[in-house]
């Protein structure tokens, strides 16, 4: 039989369970990340600081994480 004392024991259970959580969240993130699609409803411009952002939510205002400036969704006729 393998001895190990407790304290060693609970280190090498507690190593095991970060890595198994490491694990599942880097797969999740991997399958999030094939789901994202830079579609032109997604991607924005601030009308203040004309920065370039990615906002994944289909809603018609976004915040611009720079400057903070409110920004309204313009349709165009392709789009509408």
């Amino acid at each position: 039989m393998i001895e190990i004392d407790f304290s060693s024991f609970i280190c090498y259970y507690l190593l095991g369970v970060v890595v198994f959580v490491l694990i599942f969240w880097l797969l999740d993130k991997k399958t999030q990340l094939k789901k994202r699609s830079l579609d032109t409803k997604s991607v924005w411009q601030c009308s203040i600081c004309t920065y370039v952002y990615f906002d994944p939510r289909l809603s018609h205002i976004s915040t611009c994480p720079v400057c903070g400036s409110f920004n309204k969704r313009t349709f165009t006729k392709k789009e509408a």
